[in-house]
């Protein structure tokens, strides 16, 4: 198992935790992506190569299930975005993003329930899809589309588990370029993961079942969660100067 730590603009850690061949994994994928750019750069191709730090604050929607309601506390999530532009117009994405929120059931017809599930669990999201943006001068709003998947794991359950999850999300946003080589970027984003059970990881449940509460809100059930990030980042761009409007 490998813990990652991360701490973006003095915000505290964010920990991810993968599992030595998950993070072999995508330790050939990031190198095989930034292998693909450097040789396309190499060969002067009118392509650009971004590297986007980012921090973003998540808002989740209220998650309904059949006889309780889900929550996650708004939190930050820290995470770094591998951009490719075969054409200016058009980016190929790959981001990468932890975080620790914390997460509870509630009944309101017994209160212990969100009590007894109060809990902190960790979060990992690996994503890739495809950018369109408007290569003008300084101002270059983009929209895109992401998939991949979406990885909680207990934090203080006797038994740990994981759950992971296919997970998609639209995304729009605006980079300011302060010269060719740095600049800005805000962007929003709607995360989708659908079909979470209450009776997962996502609320701290152990493999053995421990920690739902089943007497107080019966058999388990599934729901979409949905979430809301606005977020900013910092580009840095490497390759010929491109061409705008």
């Amino acid at each position: 198992m490998v813990k990652i730590a991360i701490d973006l603009l003095g915000f505290g850690n964010s920990y991810i935790f993968i599992s030595a061949k998950s993070a072999q994994l995508m330790r050939k994928t990031i190198t095989l992506f930034l292998l693909l750019a450097l040789f396309r750069l190499e060969a002067k191709a009118q392509s650009i190569f971004e590297i986007i730090p980012l921090l973003t604050r998540v808002y989740t929607t209220s998650i309904a299930y059949q006889n309780c309601t889900g929550y996650f506390n708004p939190h930050y999530t820290a995470g770094v975005s591998f951009v490719y532009h075969p054409l200016p117009s058009w980016g190929l994405q790959l981001s990468l993003s932890g975080s620790s929120p914390t997460t509870y059931l509630n009944d309101p017809a017994n209160n212990s329930v969100a009590v007894n599930t109060r809990s902190t669990i960790g979060i990992k999201r690996l994503l890739t899809g495809i950018n369109y943006s408007l290569p003008l001068k300084a101002v270059q709003p983009f929209i895109g589309g992401l998939i991949g998947y979406t990885i909680a794991n207990t934090t203080g359950a006797y038994m740990p588990s994981s759950c992971t999850s296919f997970t998609y999300t639209w995304q729009a946003g605006v980079d300011f370029r302060i010269n060719r080589f740095l600049g800005w970027r805000l962007i929003g984003s709607m995360i989708n993961i659908p079909h979470v059970s209450n009776n997962s990881s996502y609320f701290n449940v152990d493999k053995a079942g421990d920690g739902f509460p089943s007497f107080a809100v019966g058999n388990a059930s599934t729901s979409n969660i949905i979430q809301w990030d606005i977020g900013l980042g910092v580009t840095f761009c490497f390759g010929p100067k491109m061409k705008s409007k």
